[in-house]
């Protein structure tokens, strides 16, 4: 998993801005009507602010939650509880910036090619900047090619140790013009984290056009293996999407996007643990002020309601942390309980109940 987070690291930015959500709960065939109840008002005068930089929750005007991150890290605050969280560093340069580099870098194996090469969604390249080398070719320049893909993302770190057994091939796929369009890497066999895989990856970006993104990494046996494929047409409004990324191993899961940003959106996920399976859906209709969601456990419908959004401002503060993400979380439990709890007794246990069962079947895997 952290190979496929490096990945998204370097293919993805994080948006700006910041947007407010408030959500109206709608109906359920799982919760009873005293949960659903119960729910409703945990919802109603809630307001979720949040940007790139952290977020703010508040209800009926009080501030519950708060959280702000910078490239140093993040800090979750509950009233006077404020604890510390990771924050993935943020890069100093962009992929195609880095493609470029790693050209400079590898110049004396370089091969040109006038050829039309299909990237799907992404549009087609022209030419091909072909870097062949073998192992011990890798391992002499590999520290300065790890020193490039760090100022992209500082998680590439995790493949300064890689190394690759017999040859490893590098692409660049330029238009006509000669600009980057995208890319391609393939090694049989490269040990990351001391485990042998055969790794694959090719990508293509286009403004106007759109995004494609093909990724595996399978170990010898075939038992453990991220593979990722993202199809994504750009358009006006938004994006069409067509996603399927599957871990196999101790931490199997399946998740998949399919539609447009701007329209109905179907997200659907399964991650079993213990057992069988638990597939869920989660079927967005956009607009531009929210959207209708309907969320499916199996078979059943678990939730529907609305979340609209506003453009927002979010203050920007300081943070200091002073304990642990235990004591923020009692905190919030502390505030979050004693609320449901005095306005409907009864429904709020309800509702605490079934979380409680939910997370219990989800462990053991049963649907």
């Amino acid at each position: 998993m952290r190979f496929l987070s490096l990945l998204l690291a370097l293919l993805m930015a994080a948006p700006s801005g910041a947007l407010r959500l408030t959500a109206t709960i709608g109906d359920s065939e799982l919760l009873s009507d005293g949960a659903l109840s119960a729910l409703s008002v945990l919802s109603d005068g809630a307001r979720l602010t949040l940007s790139a930089d952290g977020f703010d929750l508040d209800k009926n005007g009080e501030l519950l939650l708060r959280a702000r991150a910078d490239d140093e890290g993040g800090v979750v605050a509950c009233g006077d509880a404020a604890a510390p969280f990771d924050v993935p560093a943020a890069g100093e340069t962009d992929v195609w910036t880095a493609m470029e580099e790693l050209g400079v870098l590898l110049s004396p194996w370089e091969k040109q090619r006038e050829e039309t090469v299909d990237l799907q969604e992404a549009g087609s390249a022209r030419e091909t900047c072909t870097y062949a080398l073998t192992g011990e070719e890798w391992e002499s320049v590999w520290p300065q090619v790890t020193e490039i893909l760090c100022r992209v993302t500082p998680s590439a770190r995790m493949l300064s140790a890689a190394q690759i057994s017999g040859k490893g091939t590098f692409k660049r796929y330029l238009a006509k013009d000669g600009t980057a369009v995208g890319g391609y890497f393939y090694a049989a066999e490269m040990t990351v984290n001391d485990v042998k895989r055969e790794v694959r990856l090719e990508f293509g970006r286009q403004a106007g056009k759109g995004l494609y993104v093909a990724f595996r990494c399978p170990n010898a046996k075939n038992t453990s293996n991220v593979r990722l494929v993202l199809h994504a047409q750009e358009h006006t409004g938004g994006w069409t999407l067509n996603g399927d990324l599957r871990v196999t191993g101790p931490e199997s899961a399946h998740y998949t996007a399919e539609g447009r940003t701007d329209g109905k959106l179907k997200l659907g996920w399964t991650a079993p643990f213990l057992g069988k399976a638990t597939a869920y859906t989660l079927t967005l209709k956009n607009e531009e002020s929210g959207s209708e969601f309907s969320l499916q456990r199996g078979t059943k419908t678990l939730l529907t309601g609305k979340v609209c959004m506003e453009k927002a401002d979010l203050p920007e503060i300081e943070l200091t942390a002073n304990t642990d993400e235990y004591a923020a979380a009692k905190a919030l439990s502390e505030r979050i309980i004693p609320l449901l709890i005095s306005e409907q007794p009864e429904n709020g246990m309800q509702l605490i109940h079934y979380l409680a069962i939910d997370q219990l079947l989800n462990a053991q895997g049963v649907e």
